[in-house]
């Protein structure tokens, strides 16, 4: 197993939402997420930058993808695709894009390439969005 799962996802610089797996089984993660600096999805508001909610989705799908790369069930970054979102609440429409996100999720069902998992963020310790998400494993990026 690499010392860093997240050399698996094919997601980099701004894109990359997950920066460190706190705990993994083989089931189920918990990582932190941050929305960099240079995000595009970054925007000024009088509060803050802030973030559209639904970014928590992808923050969700990229911790997913760690636990192929954690179980060592993938050797090299792939492209995924969430295909659904079902369940999905937000506490808001927007968030400050300056929290230190922790993204956890547990994987519910697997028919490959498709699996589905439970995700939810929050930070200072409040539940900041929860739901399912189906994600198709693509092909190996080379």
């Amino acid at each position: 197993m690499s010392p860093d799962p997240c050399s698996r996802l094919p997601q980099s610089g701004p894109a990359l939402l997950i920066t460190e797996v706190v705990r993994s089984s083989v089931a189920e993660a918990q990582c932190l997420g941050t929305v960099h600096a240079d995000s595009a999805f970054r925007s000024p508001s009088p509060f803050g930058d802030e973030i559209p909610s639904f970014l928590t989705v992808e923050m969700g799908a990229q911790a997913a993808a760690m636990i192929q790369g954690i179980r060592g069930e993938q050797r090299e970054a792939r492209s995924g695709l969430v295909v659904s979102v079902r369940r999905a609440e937000f506490v808001a429409p927007r968030l400050s894009a300056d929290l230190k996100f922790i993204v956890s999720v547990q994987e519910q069902a697997s028919a490959p390439p498709c699996r589905v998992f439970d995700f939810e963020v929050s930070a200072d310790q409040e539940v900041l969005s929860s739901g399912e998400v189906t994600i198709y494993q693509g092909e190996a990026h080379s």
